[in-house]
């Protein structure tokens, strides 16, 4: 940890006075931005399969927008809820919570071309393992709270590994290749900035290659590994989506075919409303489209790295919890952002990842929302706890100047008694 305080410094972040808002406002405005981008790409991406399947235009919006109205309950409920009781739940209760749900999932849940992902609850489905990202950020950020002074210890390597364990191997079952390369993105580089040994990083590094390995055995998943490397040598096959892709990004260029005139979409990439619906943003709306969605989501990766930063190298207010719950949130948004536009691209091997609070999903637009929710908090309560410090600091200066005042009446007034003697 000494060395990244030296790195980041150990100036406190000052906030203005005059600002009667106690919370980062970006928390809200960016979510809400990208979510919108995301209702109009869905809506243009899924009219040709939202016609194929239900006979209307917008049946894939429409069950977003649904979602987005649950997103903001959510979203308002939880704004009340306090880091030290996230602190709390996320010790084991929210981790047994998913690692159940995960479980269910591998006995009766919906097997979607070779994967176990979804749990049908009638009306939707939901894919618990959306909410492991979560879940290991908090207990991990809580477990570095706890034990920040003794990380390296054996046995503090034993207890922080048990859970993450449990989850790479409910992964290996679910066969969810691209949940576990962001669970290891977390967890590598929350464990290298706590300062846990190379040793054992190498290691968990080392396991979860091994688990990828057991995972890309099945021919389809190696078709896809090998057909990213050149795509149209297996159109026809497991390249065909890669592409699609690439063919809908060249045709956008710079500034795109307008918004609802893709072509790719018309039956050519299976599900454009999901993993892929940036290459239809890139088609339609170009390039310049792709970059903005992409700045609007390095903002909220930013910010919240810097929060999570500050949190740790602060002097007056260090808080564990928070800068690894801002720095782990940060690193899940920026690892899937990455790897969705390198899948795109052809840079990347297919995984499912969505693009936050761009791709169609009930659950990822859940998960997102609950981790803005928590950055949102973390803000608000540093912000409070410095308006705090000041006015305990006001207060004591005052109670210094009145004593001062009231000692040199009490010295005059000597001074007038010996003068009147």
């Amino acid at each position: 940890m000494s060395f990244w305080t030296r790195l980041l410094g150990n100036g406190d972040k000052k906030y203005s006075l005059n600002d009667g808002v106690m919370f980062d406002t970006w928390y809200i405005v960016l979510p809400a931005i990208l979510t919108v981008i995301g209702l109009i790409a869905i809506y243009s991406s899924s009219i040709y399969v939202s016609v194929e399947k239900f006979g209307t235009e917008t049946h894939y919006m429409l069950r977003q927008l649904g979602y987005c109205v649950i997103s903001i309950f959510i979203f308002m409920v939880l704004l009340n809820v306090s880091t030290k009781r996230w602190y709390d739940w996320g010790r084991w209760k929210i981790v047994l919570f998913v690692a159940v749900l995960s479980l269910l999932v591998v006995f009766v849940g919906r097997d979607i071309n070779g994967a176990k992902r979804w749990l049908s609850l009638g009306f939707c489905n939901i894919q618990p393992s959306e909410f492991m990202k979560l879940s290991l950020i908090l207990f991990v950020s809580g477990y570095i709270q706890r034990h920040h002074d003794e990380i390296n210890s054996i046995w503090c390597n034993i207890l922080v590994a048990i859970p993450i364990a449990i989850f790479l191997f409910i992964l290996m079952l679910q066969r969810d290749m691209g949940t576990m390369v962001i669970i290891g993105a977390i967890l590598m580089v929350t464990l290298f900035i706590a300062g846990m040994q190379w040793k054992v990083i190498f290691t968990a590094g080392v396991l979860s290659l091994i688990g990828v390995l057991l995972l890309i055995q099945d021919p389809y998943r190696m078709g896809k590994i090998t057909s990213f490397y050149n795509p149209f040598e297996s159109r026809t096959g497991t390249g065909f989506q890669l592409c699609m892709s690439l063919i809908a990004i060249a045709k956008g260029g710079l500034w795109g075919q307008g918004l609802g005139n893709s072509e790719i979409k018309l039956s050519y990439i299976p599900e454009p409303h999901t993993d892929f619906i940036m290459s239809i943003v890139s088609e339609e709306c170009g390039f310049i489209a792709v970059l903005v969605v992409f700045i609007l989501e390095l903002m909220l990766i930013v910010r919240g790295f810097m929060m999570g930063f500050e949190a740790l190298s602060s002097k007056t207010d260090r808080n564990y919890f928070h800068g690894f719950c801002a720095i782990g949130i940060s690193t899940w948004f920026g690892v899937q952002c990455i790897i969705n536009m390198g899948v795109i691209c052809a840079l990347f091997p297919t995984k499912g990842l969505t693009m936050p609070f761009i791709s169609y999903g009930g659950t990822s637009l859940i998960s997102s929302v609950m981790a803005v929710c928590i950055l949102l908090r973390i803000s608000y309560e540093r912000k409070c706890s410095y308006f705090n410090r000041i006015r305990k600091a006001q207060m004591r200066y005052k109670q210094v100047n009145k004593r001062s005042h009231e000692g040199g009446r009490q010295v005059a007034g000597n001074d007038n008694k010996i003068l009147n003697s």
